[in-house]
């Protein structure tokens, strides 16, 4: 079972060029960024913010991150060792940085001249303050498959690593065969090891290409759900601390490996959906209408990564999500996708598809479904997951799973029965029915029901009327919400309580005051 689509992370501005031995010039790095861009890369690490002694060959990264030409499709990030890097960062209007450290106490000491500990020390520091300023941040972990100093790791020891980067709020990990040894069943199984606990929209796959393994080792991850590769320019880079590992995988590699697959080689994450900002409020519209907008692997993986991009863009409040055309808003899992599935392939979906619904659940921007016709099965356990929900009158939702012999599979009768109550939820899980939009407001199932064929309209308009409101207030508010509400009221009020300190130590608060003080419009920073 293939990923639709793969996204290539190219790594060769950084990664490549400083294992060369010329320095290239500004405007010459500039040009490359360009041409990897003007290939149709959308993710590319253009620099590493370390001190010029140590890596001259990335010295004038500041200039190369303020000149080099933006785009809204385009996503650059930065390497960052330190808190002066990522001062540096954020002085330039970095949006997403990396940061770096080793599976192996040597490996790890040799490149960051830090035990584990200390950098896990420092990346404690560090993450906070970056998602503090809405970046999106990446770990590297490297050395995972073979170290060049203490030979075979333990896979174990990296996956302990890997779920304390993740509990810091890393948004990708980015897991490195860094010297080129790993062969696809080692890949097989460091992978199935890590997807027990982590998902796999987390997940990336740094592999060098020492003994042209790179290319079999990313189809056997992408049979397991990984879709996201790093990828260097012709190959360039390698592991430092070994001079036969020369070689990153090549960019034509990974991309040209899933479409002999039946994957989509593409790079654009969002080609699935159809992003249109809308002042402060983000419409994504599912982009299948043919198909009645079912949800695909591919599309679930984009969901998730908007989930994970929103909080780092200052001038999204909200994000509005729907179907294209009138006949659905999501009529339930794409079936064609899954001929041929076995049991196991449908296990690992269900892992996947809860892992990226917790993470529009988990968004600290607010997400309003604009059901514009039916949102059955998964379309509705994609509305669920979604903070408000606004119903065109003539649209109908339901879980309808029952009638075609299974349950849902997606959180729906998790969250049903919390929306509505547990014999509500029965009652329409259970009868597999459609509910009309007048009994789905009358149950709390809908929020608001728009006019005829106005529901993104209606959506974006209420979308409006929360970024009227604090930011820092907004997603407190709502992260209180969702933790506190199924708590015993003692937790519960320690978790609102929690959640207050936020805004309560925000420039909104004192913005908010003086604003009414003086009898004018409050001009929200997010901060």
């Amino acid at each position: 079972m293939l990923p639709a689509r793969v996204t290539i992370y190219e790594v060769g501005p950084r990664d490549g060029l400083q294992n060369e031995s010329a320095n290239l010039s500004v405007e010459a790095r500039l040009r490359l960024i360009a041409a990897l861009a003007g290939a149709g890369l959308r993710r590319i690490e253009l620099g590493s913010f370390v001190r010029p002694e140590w890596i001259p060959q990335l010295a004038d990264t500041d200039e190369v991150a303020r000149r080099v030409v933006r785009r809204p499709e385009m996503r650059y990030a930065a390497l960052v060792p330190n808190r002066a890097g990522l001062d540096r960062a954020l002085a330039t209007g970095m949006r997403e940085i990396a940061l770096f450290m080793s599976a192996t106490e040597t490996h790890n000491r040799k490149n960051t001249n830090k035990t584990i500990a200390q950098s896990l020390e420092l990346f404690a520091e560090l993450v906070p303050v970056g998602k503090k300023h809405g970046l999106f941040v990446r770990a590297y972990l490297s050395a995972i498959w073979g170290c060049p100093y203490e030979g075979k790791v333990d896979p174990a020891r990296a996956l302990e690593i890997a779920g304390r980067l993740r509990a810091m709020g890393c948004d990708e990990l980015s897991l490195g065969d860094t010297i080129g040894v790993g062969n696809p069943k080692q890949t097989r199984e460091i992978l199935e090891l890590f997807l027990r606990e982590l998902p796999a929209g987390l997940l990336a796959l740094h592999l060098h290409d020492t003994h042209g393994t790179a290319l079999a080792n990313c189809l056997a991850a992408m049979e397991l759900g990984i879709a996201t590769f790093d990828t260097s320019i012709g190959g360039m880079g390698g592991c430092p601390g070994r001079a036969q590992a020369r070689r990153t995988a090549p960019a034509g590699g990974p991309r040209a490996a899933p479409a002999r697959r039946g994957a989509d080689r593409g790079s654009d994450v969002t080609t699935n959906l159809i992003q249109e900002d809308r002042g402060p409020v983000r419409v994504l519209t599912i982009d299948g209408e043919a198909q009645m907008n079912v949800l695909s692997r591919a599309l679930v993986a984009d969901l998730s990564q908007q989930a994970r991009q929103a909080p780092v863009e200052a001038t999204v409040r909200a994000v509005v999500v729907t179907g294209a055309g009138r006949r659905a808003f999501c009529a339930g899992a794409n079936l064609k996708e899954r001929r041929g599935w076995t049991e196991d392939d449908v296990r690992r979906w269900l892992v996947e598809l809860h892992a990226a619904m917790r993470e529009i659940e988990r968004c600290p921007k607010p997400w309003i479904a604009a059901i514009n016709g039916l949102a059955l099965g998964g379309g509705c356990e994609l509305a669920l997951v979604c903070d408000l929900r606004v119903m065109d009158p003539a649209a109908q939702i339901g879980l309808t799973e029952t009638k075609v012999g299974v349950i849902p599979g997606g959180g729906g009768t998790v969250r049903l029965p919390r929306l509505v109550g547990v014999g509500r939820a029965k009652d329409l899980i259970l009868t597999a029915r459609r509910v009309e939009a007048q009994e789905a407001l009358q149950i709390g199932l809908v929020n608001r029901i728009s006019a005829a064929g106005d529901s993104v309209s209606a959506a974006v308009a209420l979308g409006n009327e929360i970024a009227a409101n604090a930011p820092v207030a907004v997603s407190a508010a709502k992260a209180s919400v969702d933790e506190a509400w199924d708590l015993p009221i003692d937790a519960a009020l320690e978790r609102e309580r929690h959640h207050y300190e936020k805004p309560l130590l925000s420039e909104d608060r004192l913005e908010g005051l003086s604003a009414f003080a003086e009898k004018r419009p409050p001009r929200w920073r997010g901060k």
